[in-house]
Order: C-alpha cells, then structure tokens, then sequence
C-alpha cells in the first residue's frame, strides 16, 4: 500500500457492500484494458482481503484512506480522473469528496439517494464544477437511473415521431422487481429522517426542491396507484415507493436542467411535465396496506425521535443487504407512460417505455457512469460544461448503450395508440 500513483478511477469505499460489487465488476469490465482504478477504505486488512479474494492484479493500486483525513483525501483525488464513492450516508461523509472534487475539476459518481444532501451540494459546488469542469453526478445508481431513463426514453420517442417542439404532459413510471432491499436504502432512509431537520424534509417534497426551474404542478401522494395499459383492458395497481420521492426530484432536475439549456432543445420536456411513480402490487388492497404502513412510517420517523432510534436498533443495524443468490436471481422490470399535451396540429399522443433489468443494477450504473466520463467529449452538452448534473442529463445515450453493453439491460420505447 505505497503512494498514489496517478489513476483513471478512484473508488471510494471499495470494501463496503456496493462498493465491493463496483471493484468486482471493473475488474471484470470488458473494456478492462482501457482504464486503470484503485482501491481506497480505511482497514488495511479488509482492503488485502478484498485483493485476494477478486485475484486483484498488481495494476491496481490499493490505498490506505481515511475520508476525514482531508489533507491524505484531496491528495488521492487530484491524482484520479473520476471519483466514485460508495460512503454513506453522504448527509455525514459525502460533502468533502464532492468539495474537493469539485475544486479540483475531477468528475465524480455516487450511490446517494438523500435529497436535501443533494440539494446543498448544488448550492455549495454547482457554481464551482462549472469553473473547473468538474461533472459531478449523484445518484448513479438504481436511485434513480432506471426511472429517469424511463422517462428520457419516452420522451425521446413522442418527439421522435411528433417532432422537436412536442410539449410532454402527464408521466407515471411503475416498478416490478425482485431482490432484496440493500443497507444503504435503509441508511438514506434513517438519515433523511435522524440528521435532515424538519424544515428541509418538508421542503424536500417540493417536486423542484432540485430543479434549477420551478413551474411543476404538485401531485399529492397517492394511497392507491393506477396504471392502465394501452390496448389492454388490465391496470397495474400499486402504493406509494419508499425510494419514490428520490428517483421523482432527480426526474425534475433532469427536466429542469433540459429547459435551460438551449443547445438541448430535442430533449426538452416543457414546463407542464408532470411525473409521478409507485410499486406494483397484486392489487388494490395489497396497495393500500402498503401506502399506509410507510405513510404512518414516515409520519413517526418524521415527528419522533423514539421511533427513530427503534428504526436504527430494529431495521437499519439489522440489515444485511442482499445475499449474492438474492442478486442474480432479482430483475427490474420499470413500465413507464408518457403523453404529449395536444396542440392545434397535433393529437395527444403516448409512448411506453420498459426498462428490463436482471440481477441487482446499482453497481453496473455506477461503474459504467465513471467508465463513460473517462470520455467526456463523447457526452452530453450539458456535461461539457460540468456542474452537478443528473447522470441522464450529463450522458444521454451514451449511458444507455453502456448499459445495454453489460448483457443485463435490455430497454425498449415507442409510441402507441390506445385502439
């Protein structure tokens, strides 16, 4: 564990849960040859065994980090090109990374799914990154990729077949997985709740709280969801998603970051976008038990701080995250409709997007983020000029065919007729 050399990838917490799966899965990368990465956590010991057990070539550099020793941490950031970091909660340890790398000009990834977090980092570095270049991307992981794409490909579609000027209406994106939910779900969750103060989670639920513009029509939660399918006499019914208002704010920044850039005009959604998304049920029933138990949830974590502790006790130090079994045998199927708002020379129209996914999607997402700002020249005009972006907004297509290139992805969109 010497010295730093200077390194493509730096991966932050690479002896955690995801951030294992991260370095397994760039040691694997089929474009391995191609980038170089290293291995940063606290324990030297848990870091060799890390080495070991993925047979970890001597190419990659294995250091010893503290990420409260700043002086050790910007030292290894100015010598990486992209940063991914897989230490939450980031309400508590996520800020320095991004302030260094945003100092820096050097691009970064996370796993976050903590809004207000999110928000005070735009604040603080947004301003920043653009000055250096740097791309920083929150989010790049199943919160809220899956659902954001769902959301691009749809719109693509409509304007596709409609024409650049369509305005988008109503979107509602509903998600059918199987796979255990990971500790750091549940960690963003204790957190929102045990470290945000009451005044920022209740702003948090502003659908432009992230948005750099601010025309959104508040859509009130929803006990029972509804999705009827085109051509189809079936609805798909399902209750509020515990990860929803995450995955719903980052679809409104992508949104709001469209609309001010006017190089980007075929991708713009138009201001009377609306966008909401649930979690499939057996039914309406089975809906409703689930909306109201995380609704009354989320109405103790948010008013008491015993049901905080007995959340932390009983759910977050108890989780275990998903088993390797668990992973290969999970998928994500998200469905996801779009309408176009009618004009005098145009009908409404609808598109329908699927995100299909096998095996748990988190690390991919953040891998391949990373891997493709190695290129940025290759992205979105919105990544060239950096800033705190969304992955979608920041790569595009780019990030799609990536991910339809790791063999797990699979996405398709176009428009439909309710005949």
């Amino acid at each position: 564990m010497s010295t730093l050399q200077k390194t493509d990838i730096l991966v932050l917490g690479a002896t955690g849960f995801v951030g294992r799966l991260v370095v397994k899965f760039l040691n694997a990368h089929r474009e391995r040859s191609t980038f170089t990465f290293t291995i940063s956590a606290r324990s030297k010991d848990k870091l060799e065994t890390l080495s070991k057990e993925l047979d970890l070539n001597a190419q990659v550099q294995v250091l010893l980090l503290d990420l409260e020793d700043i002086p050790s941490l910007e030292k290894a950031i100015k010598r990486s090109k992209v940063v991914i970091n897989t230490v939450g909660p980031f309400w508590l340890h996520g800020t320095p990374v991004v302030r260094l790398c945003a100092q820096n000009g050097i691009h970064y990834v996370d796993i976050t799914g903590e809004p207000v977090w999110i928000r005070k980092m735009i604040d603080k570095y947004d301003f920043l990154a653009h000055k250096t270049g740097a791309i920083i991307l929150p989010s790049c992981g199943y919160d809220s990729i899956p659902s954001d794409l769902s959301v691009y490909l749809s719109v693509k579609s409509l304007k596709q077949k409609l024409g650049q000027d369509t305005q988008i209406g109503k979107s509602i994106s509903v998600h059918q997985h199987r796979g255990g939910i990971s500790f750091g779900t549940f960690s963003s969750v204790f957190s929102h709740f045990n470290d945000v103060t009451p005044k920022d989670r209740i702003a948090a639920m502003n659908p432009d709280y992230l948005s750099p513009t601010s025309r959104t029509a508040r859509i009130p939660p929803r006990l029972v969801y509804s999705l009827p399918l085109p051509n189809s006499n079936r609805s798909i019914y399902g209750g509020i998603y515990i990860m929803g208002l995450t995955n719903q704010l980052n679809v409104y920044r992508t949104r709001g970051l469209y609309q001010i850039c006017p190089s980007m005009k075929s991708t713009q959604y138009g201001l009377k976008f609306t966008y909401e998304e649930f979690y499939a049920t057996s039914g309406r029933i089975r809906a409703f038990l689930l909306s109201s138990v995380l609704t009354i949830m989320a109405l103790w974590l948010h008013k008491y701080a015993f049901a905080r502790k007995l959340f932390k006790s009983l759910v977050v130090d108890r989780a275990r995250g998903p088993q390797p079994e668990e992973m290969e045998s999970g998928f994500l199927k998200l469905t996801n409709i779009t309408e176009s708002i009618p004009s005098n020379r145009q009908a409404k129209a609808k598109a329908k997007s699927v995100v299909r996914i096998q095996g748990d999607p988190g690390y991919l997402c953040t891998a391949e983020c990373a891997i493709a700002l190695l290129n940025p020249t290759t992205l979105t005009p919105l990544a060239q000029e950096g800033g705190l972006l969304t992955p979608v907004s920041a790569l595009g297509d780019v990030l799609i065919q990536r991910l339809q290139d790791t063999g797990k992805f699979t996405f398709e969109s176009d428009v439909i007729s309710d005949s």
